[in-house]
C-alpha cells in the first residue's frame, strides 16, 4: 500500500474526524479490491459506534453483554458485504470463507450450480467447494471425473464416508460405472475392428447401453489370449467392488457385465482376495445378481457355503457379508441366527429388539463367557414370555 494513504488518514483524523477517516479507508479498500482489509475496517467502524476499543483483532470477551448482540449483527453484515464483493469478482474461495463464517452457504452454492466451465478454466476451488465442502457433491464429482479422470474419481470415492449420504454415493457410483463401462466398450470395439476389419459387425451393437460389453466379448475368446486386457485392472476391480452399493439401475447391469469381462481375464491378474471374494469377479457378480433380484436363493447358497466353510478357521468376514445380504433382503430370522454366531453379544441388541427375540443374544453371551449380557438377554426373554 502506497505511503500516501497513511498521510491521508492522519490528515482526515485531524481535520474531519475519526468517522470520516474510517469511511475513507473503506472506500480505498474497495477501490483497491482489498476486501479482507475492508472487513477489518468495517469492524473498526462497528467498534467505534458501540463505544468499544477499535482494534479489530481485539478479543471479543471484552465486549459488554448488552452490546454483544449488536456487535455480532455488525460482524454478520460486514462479512456478508465483503463476501458479496468477492463473489462479484468470481473469487469463490474468499467469498466462501466469509459466507461460511456467518453460516450462509446458499450464495456460493447458487454460484457453483450456475457455472458452465470451459476446458481452460481452473477448477480446483469449484471442485473443492462443490464436493469436499458438500455444496453440490454430484456436480463436484462430475467435474472430478471430467477433469481428473477415473483414477482420481475412484480414489475420491474410496476415501469418502457416504454412510449418511446414500443418494450421493449412488449418483457417484452410477457415473463412475458408466464412465468405466464406456471406456472399456470403446477399447473393445477398437480391438475387434482391428482384428476383424470390415467383417467385425460391431457397428450393429448399440453404443452406450447395458448389454454392449456382453455382446462385444461374446464368442471372442481371442480378446483375452496372451494375457490380454483392455483397461486398467485396478480401476476395474475397484469399481466392481464399490458397485455393491448400487440400486437396481442400468449401471448395476453394466457392473454385472464388468464382472463377466473380469472373469475372462488371465488368472494371473485376479490376485488374492479374502473369502468370500476369493474369486473376485465371480463372487461380486453373484452379489450383484442378488442386488438385481436374480437367482437370489442360489446365489445366497454360494455365500452360505463359503461362510460355513470358513467357520472352523474362525474367519468371520464371510459370515458378515452373508449377514449383510440377509438383512438387505429382509431375512431377519436367518440373519439373527447367523448374527448370534458371529457378533459379540453386546452388538446384538438392535437385531434382537427388532425381531422380538433375545435368545440368540442369550446363547451368544453364554458362548462368549459374558454373564452380564446373558442375564440381560435372559431378563428380556422372561419379559417377552410374560407379555
Amino acid at each position: 500500500m502506497a505511503d500516501v494513504i497513511f498521510g491521508e488518514l492522519e490528515q482526515l483524523v485531524k481535520t474531519q474526524g475519526v468517522k470520516k477517516a474510517i469511511d475513507h479507508l473503506a472506500e480505498q479498500m474497495i477501490a483497491r479490491k482489498d476486501y479482507n482489509k475492508l472487513f477489518y475496517t468495517l469492524l473498526v467502524k462497528s467498534r467505534l459506534e458501540l463505544g468499544l476499543n477499535v482494534v479489530p483483532t481485539a478479543p471479543s470477551n471484552d465486549i459488554p453483554v448488552d452490546k454483544q448482540e449488536k456487535f455480532e449483527d455488525n460482524i454478520r453484515l460486514s462479512a456478508r458485504n465483503v463476501a458479496e464483493l468477492f463473489l462479484k469478482e468470481n473469487n469463490l474461495e474468499q467469498a466462501w470463507n466469509f459466507y461460511r463464517m456467518i453460516g450462509e452457504t446458499e450464495p456460493i452454492k447458487a454460484a457453483i450450480d450456475a457455472m458452465e466451465p470451459k476446458p481452460e478454466d481452473e477448477m480446483e476451488v469449484p471442485i473443492r467447494l462443490a464436493f469436499y465442502e458438500g455444496l453440490n457433491m454430484p456436480l463436484g464429482f462430475d467435474w472430478i471425473l471430467e477433469r481428473y479422470g477415473l483414477c482420481n474419481a475412484i480414489t475420491t470415492l474410496t476415501s469418502q464416508d457416504f454412510s449418511q449420504m446414500p443418494a450421493v454415493r449412488e449418483y457417484c457410483l452410477q457415473k463412475l460405472i458408466r464412465a468405466l463401462y464406456d471406456e472399456l466398450a470403446i477399447r473393445l470395439r477398437n480391438e475387434i475392428e482391428k482384428h476383424d476389419g470390415n467383417k467385425s459387425g460391431v457397428e450393429k451393437i448399440p453404443v452406450g447401453e447395458a448389454g454392449e460389453i456382453k455382446k462385444l466379448i461374446a464368442n471372442r475368446p481371442w480378446l483375452f489370449e496372451e494375457d490380454n486386457y483392455h483397461i486398467d485392472l485396478s480401476h476395474l476391480s475397484s469399481a466392481v467392488q464399490m458397485s455393491i452399493h448400487l440400486p437396481g439401475c442400468k449401471e448395476l447391469e453394466m457392473a454385472l457385465e464388468l464382472c463377466a469381462y473380469g472373469k475372462n481375464l488371465s488368472v494371473r491378474f485376479l490376485g488374492k482376495s479374502e473369502p468370500p471374494f476369493e474369486n473376485l469377479y465371480e463372487s461380486y457378480g453373484k452379489y450383484l445378481e442378488i442386488n438385481a433380484g436374480r437367482d437370489v436363493e442360489k446365489n445366497l447358497d454360494y455365500f452360505r457355503n463359503i461362510a460355513k466353510e470358513n467357520e472352523p478357521d474362525g474367519s468371520s468376514y464371510p459370515a458378515e457379508v452373508l449377514l449383510q445380504l440377509l438383512e438387505k433382503l429382509g431375512k431377519s430370522e436367518e440373519a439373527l441366527q447367523l448374527a448370534g454366531k458371529t457378533l459379540n453379544a453386546s452388538g446384538l441388541y438392535g437385531m434382537c429388539s427388532k425381531a422380538g427375540n433375545f435368545k440368540p443374544m442369550q446363547h451368544a453371551a453364554q458362548a462368549q463367557d459374558d454373564p452380564v449380557h446373558f442375564l440381560a438377554a435372559l431378563i428380556e426373554v422372561e419379559k417377552a414370555g410374560k407379555a
